[in-house]
This record gives structure tokens, C-alpha cells and sequence, in this order.
């Protein structure tokens, strides 16, 4: 019987201290939530400058195109600025030689020690709108410039690039002449060597092949969306692996016409994001959807806005880290026409966190991109106004936990001081004070004790 009751008791102890841990860790995670931590904003706003425009996202740099800047006044010829972790400018980044309307910016993206820009607009030998990428290590020291194997005008060379394991992938979203707007997309080497040309299985005109691009150790994923003024009438997602071979390609379960599917894509490890912004939702129109798949090419979940409304562009950009989820919605009406919003799911469509803009303003456009690495998300609003510069844009970064408030003054230091000296006499954990703990377990004791007794 004494040892019945012993194993019982150890049982309860058990049972008791699982729950205690188990109130704990949902206490801690229910208080967790992404809030602002930096805002950016170019260190010469431009009118019209869409600081933002396309940004990238790694452990130890942000990235952030501005594609319209103007530089040594020529207007739109374009920047992009390296960031470190702690949110300092690195590097300004501009091309070798700018010229209006260059739109240096436009694409960005970051891998390790190496930087990709695309300036599509570039006219090398005065030839129109051919387009380039330039490739700079995280220094900002130019590596060397990638242009078309076959350079034509109107190509857009450059208005997507992005950095994969040992290799460079850059669109050519009018590189394929037969098929008006058909598009291709260019593999080169880490040193710059041309490699592959890809082009889409269907070779649609006015699909656009390219005109998102995302790479993992295994894949290069291509959108193939069709664009704005010429949409195609369904948009797919083209799959290659790291022998250049067409493996798969991902539809929208729900296929509706000129919905963008594939305008943008995402993938980390064994998951791929698609953004569908024009797609009908529970009749309105335009209001978007994102979808997740695995590599096996299975479709996973739907996502969509909390409240779809009308040409609110859900699955305007997307992004994926992890078990996270990112999907901008870049002309929602919050409080204001166009405002913007960002949302934050897990891996099963549940809605983690909504973020906004903390200054909305008229047609800013919060949401347009989005990017996301670990427990760090960062959101552009290309069309913010910088003091009192019009659509100069501004980027936002958010992290899990509390706020990061300014430098304290040494009277705030002090009573920082004073208030740690408190919370070390405290202790307990953030978001869930000691005296709470040991109410808890003092229960747990007293539960257990009763039940011996009335054994």
C-alpha cells in the first residue's frame, strides 16, 4: 500500500509540475509578439524615391533597394544601402556609371558575404532598357557587373536577381524575342560565369517568366505570373533543381483568371510561399491570397487576409523563415485609403501577429515588401511620405518581445538602475513574475499534501 501511495504521489508531482511548465511556456509565448524596433529611411530622401522598393533580409545584413532615388541629380537612376544587424548604414551602393532612369534597386537580395542589385533600366551602349546586375561583397566593394548572354533592348535584364548556393540567378522578363514578353532567366556562377539559360515550359506571351524569382541548396523557383497591364490568364510556378532540370510546376488550387499567381515566391528548406494579390476572396475582388507548398509539391494551406476586402492585393510580396510565414497586403484600408497592412502566420495558417504602420498615412502602401529570418521581420512602405518628401518610402524592422526604446539619459540609467536592482530582488520570468511561480507551486504542494492526507 505505502508504495501504491508513493508512486501515486509521484505521479501527481509529475502531473502537477508538467502543468505548472506547460501554464508557464503558453504565459510567455501568448506575451510574445513582434514590435517595432527600427525605422528606416534613406539618408537623402528622393520624391518618388520608393526607399524600399524590393529589401533582403539574412542573419547579419538587411538590404533595401530604392530604386527611383536620384543620385548626383539624375532622377531615378537608382541606390540600395547595406545594413548591418544592429540596423547601420555599411555601405551606399549605386551603379558604375548612373544615368537617369537606370532604376538601380529594383531587385535586391543577400546571401553570406555576397550582394546582387538589379538595375533593369540601364542602357549600356546607349541601348534601351537592356538592364544589368551588379554583384558587391557585404563591404560594398563592386565584385563585377552580369548582363544578358543575349543583351536586347526592352530585355529588363536585372529586374530580378537572386543568390543561391554558388550560384547567381537573374531574370529577363523580355528575353525571349519569338514570344513577346515570354521571358527567361540566366544561371551564373559565383565569379560570374554563364551558365544556363531557363526558360518556362509553356513560353506564354506576356507571361513573364522570372518576374519572381526565390533559390534554396536544391531549387530555383520562377514565377510566371503574367503582369499588370497584360496579366495571362492563369499564372503558374516553375521548379528547376541544381542540374537545370524542370522538376515541377505549382497552380493555384482555386483557379481563377488573371489572379498573378506566382507574382512573388519564397522558399527556406522544404517550403514554398506563392503570393496570388489579384485573387477573388468570398466575392472581393482583388483582395489576394498566398499559398504554402512542400517540395514535394503538395499544396499545404490557403492563407488569406483576417478580413478580405477589395483590392486590398493579399499576397503583394511574401516571405518564409523557418516555421514563420510573412504576407504583405500593401493597399488595405485600415484607418486611411490604401494604408497597408503585414501579417505574420505559422507553418499551419494560424495568424500569429498583425502588423501596421505606427504613422499611416493615405495610399503609403505599408506591406508592399516583406521579408523575415528568424525572429526578425522586416516591412517596406514605398510610398511614405519623409519629411515632407512625397513617396520617399520608409522600411520598418520588427522583432519578438519588447520594444527597443531610445538611449536612456544618465538621470533614465539611473532609475533603470534601480528598477533592475528590483527586478534581480524579484527574479521570476519576463512576463510571468516570481510571485506567480511560487504561488503556483506553493498549490501544487498543498494539492499533493491533501490527497496523501486523505489516503
Amino acid at each position: 500500500m505505502l508504495n501504491m501511495r508513493s508512486d501515486s504521489t509521484k505521479h501527481i508531482c509529475l502531473i502537477t509540475l508538467c502543468l505548472i511548465t506547460s501554464i508557464l511556456v503558453a504565459s510567455a509565448r501568448a506575451d510574445e509578439e513582434f514590435t517595432l524596433i527600427k525605422t528606416l529611411q534613406s539618408p537623402k530622401p528622393s520624391d518618388r524615391g520608393g526607399f524600399g522598393f524590393d529589401i533582403a533580409l539574412d542573419a547579419d545584413f538587411l538590404i533595401i533597394g530604392e530604386w527611383y532615388a536620384s543620385i548626383d541629380d539624375l532622377e531615378q537612376a537608382g541606390g540600395a544601402y547595406i545594413y548591418d544587424s544592429q540596423w547601420s548604414i555599411i555601405s551606399t551602393l549605386t551603379s558604375s556609371v548612373p544615368a537617369n532612369g537606370d532604376t538601380f534597386g529594383n531587385t535586391v537580395d543577400v546571401n553570406g558575404d555576397m550582394v546582387v542589385v538589379g538595375s533593369p533600366r540601364t542602357k549600356p551602349e546607349g541601348n534601351n532598357e537592356v538592364g544589368e546586375a551588379h554583384v558587391f561583397n557585404s563591404e560594398g566593394s563592386l565584385l563585377f557587373i552580369l548582363q544578358s548572354p543575349t543583351p536586347s533592348v526592352s530585355g529588363y535584364f536585372g529586374y530580378e536577381a537572386v543568390l543561391g548556393r554558388d550560384i547567381i540567378v537573374v531574370a529577363e522578363p523580355g528575353g525571349v524575342k519569338e514570344v513577346y514578353f515570354a521571358g527567361c532567366i540566366h544561371v551564373y556562377d559565383s565569379e560570374g560565369v554563364h551558365i544556363t539559360t531557363l526558360v518556362s515550359p509553356s513560353k506564354k506571351a506576356n507571361s513573364e517568366f522570372g518576374r519572381s524569382l526565390a533559390v534554396s541548396d536544391e531549387y530555383i523557383i520562377a514565377g510566371e505570373p503574367g503582369w499588370y497591364g497584360g496579366a495571362i490568364e492563369r499564372g503558374s510556378v516553375h521548379v528547376f533543381d541544381y542540374s537545370w532540370m524542370h522538376v515541377a510546376t505549382l497552380n493555384a488550387p482555386e483557379q481563377g483568371e488573371r489572379t498573378l499567381f506566382g507574382y512573388r515566391v519564397a522558399i527556406d528548406g522544404d517550403i514554398i510561399v506563392v503570393g496570388e494579390p489579384l485573387a477573388a476572396v468570398d466575392g472581393h475582388e482583388k483582395a489576394g491570397r498566398a499559398h504554402i507548398f512542400d517540395t514535394g509539391w503538395n499544396h499545404l494551406v490557403t492563407l488569406q487576409a483576417p478580413a478580405p476586402e477589395d483590392n486590398g492585393e493579399f499576397g503583394i510580396d511574401v516571405a518564409v523563415s523557418g516555421d514563420l510565414v510573412v504576407v504583405g497586403e500593401c493597399k488595405r484600408d485600415l484607418d486611411v485609403l490604401n494604408e497597408g497592412a503585414a501579417y505574420v502566420f505559422d507553418l499551419e495558417g494560424n495568424l500569429v501577429n498583425s502588423l501596421v504602420s505606427p504613422e499611416p498615412s493615405v495610399g503609403a502602401q505599408f506591406g508592399t515588401r516583406v521579408a523575415v529570418d528568424g525572429e526578425i521581420v522586416v516591412v517596406s512602405e514605398v510610398e511614405a511620405t519623409v519629411d515632407g518628401v512625397s513617396k520617399a518610402g520608409k522600411v520598418y524592422v520588427f522583432g519578438l518581445g519588447e520594444p527597443v526604446t531610445e538611449q536612456p539619459t544618465q538621470e533614465d540609467e539611473i532609475t533603470d538602475t534601480e528598477s533592475e536592482s528590483e527586478s534581480e530582488k524579484s527574479g521570476g520570468i519576463p512576463g510571468f513574475p516570481l510571485e506567480s511561480v511560487v504561488i503556483s507551486l506553493a498549490l501544487a504542494v498543498l494539492g499533493i499534501w491533501f490527497i496523501r492526507k486523505q489516503r
